[in-house]
């Protein structure tokens, strides 16, 4: 197992070899590692050597976050760059559930951005602590300046492929920290430049139902005795 650190985070990766029928099995149905008797890597360099065509990459963040121990069980979500492996881009992000007590119970603010609602949050710029971060974002994404700072509500990992600014293709992994909050402000100012909408309350509940990114309902579902 490999951890790579930068910042506030350390992802911890798993590097696996295994043949072509592996592969296309694991990308649709999730691996069990000790089942298919794998060769498990600590360092990149080892593994690629050993299994050049076929490697596969466990994101052991993601596997743990799903309830899963990745010696069992490793379900699709945590599986990422397979072959050819691109070395991981580590991403710091914050943002937050406002929060509010309405007449059902509690409701939390979404936003709507790109065809789906999600929750307000943003990349930490450099030398930023993420609770700076955390506030920064979620200011500038509802347009308002009243929001106050909570708790702490855990973090979310998870992994995606994008283009950088040179048009490589790269594989980034974003460890987002969240926040509980609250606001006195009945009017927001969508962050237009951002792609962002509408903000709209909801109940927790629908929230929960609504917001796009199943990582982001499966955290909601998790810290729901704590905003609730």
């Amino acid at each position: 197992m490999k951890e790579v650190s930068q910042g506030d985070i350390t992802s911890r990766l798993v590097f696996c070899c295994a043949d072509a029928l592996t592969v296309e099995k694991a990308a649709r149905e999730g691996l069990r590692p000790r089942e298919h008797t794998l060769a498990a890597f600590e360092r990149f360099e080892e593994a690629q050597v050993a299994c050049p065509d076929r490697l596969i990459v466990i994101d052991a963040y993601t596997t743990e976050a799903a309830g899963h121990d990745w010696h069992e069980y490793a379900p699709p979500v945590s599986l990422c760059n397979v072959a050819p492996y691109r070395p991981p881009v580590l991403m710091v992000a914050a943002g937050g559930f406002v929060t509010r007590r309405g007449e059902a119970g509690t409701e939390v603010l979404l936003i709507f951005r790109r065809g789906m609602w999600d929750v307000p949050k943003g990349k930490a710029k450099k030398k930023e602590s993420v609770r700076q971060c955390a506030l920064r974002e979620v200011q500038e994404e509802l347009g308002v300046d009243g929001v106050h700072l909570g708790q702490p509500l855990g973090t979310t990992v998870y992994g995606y492929d994008m283009y950088n600014r040179q048009g490589q293709l790269t594989h980034v992994i974003k460890t987002t920290h969240w926040f509980q909050m609250t606001t006195s402000e009945e009017e927001f100012r969508p962050q237009l430049e951002e792609g962002i909408t509408d903000v709209a309350w909801f109940a927790w509940e629908d929230a929960l139902r609504l917001t796009g990114f199943e990582v982001f309902r499966r955290h909601m579902a998790r810290i729901r005795h704590l905003v609730t």
